[in-house]
């Protein structure tokens, strides 16, 4: 895993900085969910414990994470960029499956 440059260093705090900047661009936007920033951070809570419990971080935010937020998270942490399957979010669903079970 590669070494985290910001902040003091870890993945929580990578995290919590990539949802953060990818709401920011988002509120620009016509159809900006206000309540949206809150979820993030309840995703970001549930990657962590997933982390905790063994699981790598990469396989923790895929589970989590689609679309640019997914890439966004993936590049604060040093992780190569997703696959177009990880991107789609095929077979996810709408809750938090851990990537640990």
């Amino acid at each position: 895993m590669p070494e985290f440059r910001m902040f003091d260093g870890t993945v929580r705090t990578a995290l919590v900085h990539a949802v953060t900047q990818y709401d920011i661009r988002q509120a620009r936007g016509k159809r900006y969910n206000q309540y949206a920033m809150g979820q993030y951070l309840t995703r970001v809570d549930d990657i962590m414990e997933d982390i905790a419990a063994g699981a790598s971080p990469r396989d923790a935010i895929c589970a989590g994470m689609t679309g640019s937020l997914l890439a966004c998270c993936l590049k604060a942490i040093g992780e190569a960029a997703p696959s177009r399957d990880e991107m789609s979010g095929f077979g996810k669903g709408y809750s938090y499956r851990k990537a640990s079970a």
